[in-house]
């Protein structure tokens, strides 16, 4: 009699798994690499090249009516195969608010060499954003991932009817304090699960009634051989 309700148990159990229970999800993870170049331009001091500084500016400042352009490389060397979504986070410190354009450049440049005059020029818009704040900017790339690399500007957007900058860490400043240079951001699938609440709970059901048909098969045979 006992038997029949452990098996009564078993099968309730069983049915409860297949209605109730989610099956469990692929987990995802992240990984990031650091620009590989970086330096930003100046309409000023146009000549000047700034690939060596610690930071790299952005946006247009109303006092020295001065633009300012960030230029950004990263190669594919860490691409996950399974990868899902790729960004580009930035550090920023904001002075004055306004909206930043992000443009693809297709044209080669050099960390030591770019300045205003010799420039490339700038390709499709990826995005535009606003900034509000010292804070992490992201946006996603994902759709112009192709070949080995990828190298983007940022300028403001509406120069000018707007006045606002933003100096962001450059990889050279990258580890100063908890300051943290261009990175690229790729979230993958991971080959783990996620195992989820109900599929745990159920498990241990399991484990529970397994436990408790064992003892009873041992009492069985005790009785039997008294």
């Amino acid at each position: 009699m006992r038997i029949k309700k452990i098996l009564l148990i078993i099968g309730f159990t069983i049915v409860l798994a297949i209605i109730f229970v989610t099956p469990a999800k692929a987990a995802s993870s992240e990984i990031a690499t650091l620009a590989d170049s970086d330096s930003y331009v100046q309409s000023i001091f146009n000549t000047t090249n700034n690939g060596d500084s610690t930071s790299v500016f952005f946006g247009y400042n109303l006092n020295f009516n001065e633009f300012d352009e960030a230029y950004i490389h990263f190669n594919f060397s860490a691409k996950p195969e399974n990868w899902e979504k790729a960004e580009i986070s930035i550090d920023a410190t904001m002075f004055g608010q306004f909206n930043a354009t992000v443009c693809l450049i297709t044209e080669n440049w050099g960390e030591g060499t770019i300045t205003w005059v010799n420039k490339p020029l700038h390709g499709e818009i990826i995005t535009t954003f606003e900034v509000t704040g010292t804070a992490f900017y992201k946006f996603d790339i994902s759709n112009y991932i192709q070949g080995e690399s990828i190298s983007v500007c940022i300028n403001a957007s509406n120069s000018y009817e707007q006045s606002g900058y933003v100096m962001a860490t450059s990889r050279e400043g990258h580890g100063a304090g908890l300051h943290i240079g261009p990175q690229l951001i790729w979230t993958y699938e991971t080959d783990e699960p996620i195992i989820e609440g109900y599929n745990l709970y159920i498990f241990l059901g399991l484990i529970v009634v397994i436990g408790i048909i064992g003892i009873q098969k041992k009492k069985l045979k005790i009785k039997f051989k008294n």
